[in-house]
């Protein structure tokens, strides 16, 4: 991966090692889809903010209660 260029046969092969991969992660391991509030949790919890702290971010109050029913 250190070189700065490849052949077209290297770039085949690695565009087919990251595609097996990928399968193989996704058949292995997979990642559930989450939910919007989920995200929000996380990003939260990540930032170390509170709900009050996002009601700053909105414009109106039915904006805020919007996100919050999603």
């Amino acid at each position: 991966m250190d070189k700065p260029t490849f052949t077209d046969n290297e770039r085949e092969y690695l565009h087919l090692l990251g595609l097996l991969v990928q399968e193989y992660e996704d058949k292995h391991y997979p990642i559930a889809d989450a939910s919007l509030n989920n995200i929000l949790v996380n990003l939260m919890e990540e930032h170390q903010t509170s709900i009050d702290d996002l009601r700053t971010v909105f414009e109106s109050e039915q904006d805020f209660n919007a996100l919050l029913t999603l």
